[in-house]
Order: C-alpha cells, then sequence, then structure tokens
C-alpha cells in the first residue's frame, strides 16, 4: 500500500503507469511507481536522480536500501524517496512550485511519505 493525502486525486487516463496524482487543492503532482532497479545501489540510483532531473543544491539522504533526494528544477521542488529491495525500486516523487502557497504542507507530506514508505 502507499499512503498519500487525502486532497490528491487519481489521474485517470494515467491508471496503468503506477499511481498519478494532482492535489486537488494546490499545484502539486505526486507519482508512484515499482520499475526495474537501474542502479542496485541506493547512492548511485540517488546520484543517477539528480543528475537525471538536473536538480539543483540537491539535499539527499541514503540508507542501505533507501534513498532520498530533494531539491529545486526551475520553478520547482523536487522530492524522491526510494526503497531498493533485490531488482526493483519502489519510488515516488512530489513535484511542486516553490511558490506555492502550500509548499510548507507539502514539505510535511514528503516527511510522511518517507516515514510511511521507510517502515514497510
Amino acid at each position: 500500500g502507499f499512503a498519500y493525502p487525502s486532497s490528491f486525486i487519481k489521474d485517470s487516463e494515467n491508471s496503468d503507469e503506477g499511481l498519478m496524482l494532482t492535489d486537488s487543492m494546490g499545484d502539486a503532482k505526486l507519482n508512484a511507481e515499482q520499475i526495474a532497479a537501474a542502479l542496485p545501489s541506493p547512492r548511485d540510483a540517488m546520484k543517477s536522480c539528480i543528475d537525471t532531473n538536473k536538480l539543483v543544491s540537491p539535499n539527499a539522504t541514503v540508507t542501505d536500501n533507501t534513498y532520498s533526494v530533494t531539491g529545486t528544477r526551475g520553478e520547482n521542488v523536487y522530492h524522491r524517496f526510494a526503497i531498493i529491495t533485490g531488482d526493483k525500486e519502489l519510488y515516488y516523487e512530489l513535484i511542486y512550485p516553490s511558490l506555492s502557497s502550500r509548499a510548507s504542507e507539502y514539505e510535511k507530506y514528503a516527511a510522511y511519505m518517507d516515514d510511511y514508505l521507510e517502515a514497510q
């Protein structure tokens, strides 16, 4: 199971490719998916995430099987948390405008979802 805030609603046309949600109260996007792990090392996967998304001032944490990274990409804040087990990577990403009136709420959501996934 995946926990997400109740204000987020599913983008129905994307139902096959993991979970894609939009915040009905604001301007955030939330995507969650399980994919084949391209890089089995959380450290390498986290570095790849930073490069791929061209994140500025990334702030990252890595454990034996998880990584979390937050940075800015243009006008947006990009946050990703992932668990890597064997050849699978389960991740979610939260993207929202850095000037969003709900930015502090999105930060709390991200912390909550990170903790929830880490406990799985």
